[in-house]
C-alpha cells in the first residue's frame, strides 16, 4: 500500500459550531473512489481581551473590546449579589 501524507487549512472564522467534521474523498489513478472515517475537530475558545476601565468603577465606566468581523455583543451585568442588574446588545 501506497502512503502519502498532505496537508490544508480551513479558514472556520465563520462556523458557529463548536465542533467541526471532515471527511475525506480520495479518488485514485484509476477512478476508484474511497472514502476515509469522519473525525471531528473542536474549535478552541477565542478569548477575548476586554477592557474595563477605570478599576474600580463607581457609576461611569467603559467597555472596550476588539472585534475582527462585524458580530453582536452582549454585555450583563451583576450586583454583589450575583443578581443580573442590566443586559444590553448591541450589533459592530
Amino acid at each position: 500500500m501506497n502512503s502519502k501524507s498532505f496537508s490544508a487549512t480551513d479558514d472556520v472564522s465563520n462556523i458557529n459550531s463548536e465542533i467541526i467534521f471532515y471527511r475525506l474523498k480520495v479518488v485514485g489513478k484509476t477512478g476508484s473512489v474511497k472514502y476515509s472515517n469522519i473525525v471531528h475537530v473542536k474549535k478552541q475558545n477565542n478569548n477575548i481581551d476586554i477592557t474595563l476601565s477605570p478599576n474600580l468603577a463607581n457609576f461611569i465606566f467603559t467597555v472596550s473590546f476588539y472585534a475582527i468581523k462585524d458580530t453582536d455583543a452582549s454585555i450583563w451585568l451583576f450586583d454583589n449579589a450575583g443578581k443580573k442588574c442590566f443586559t444590553k446588545t448591541k450589533s459592530f
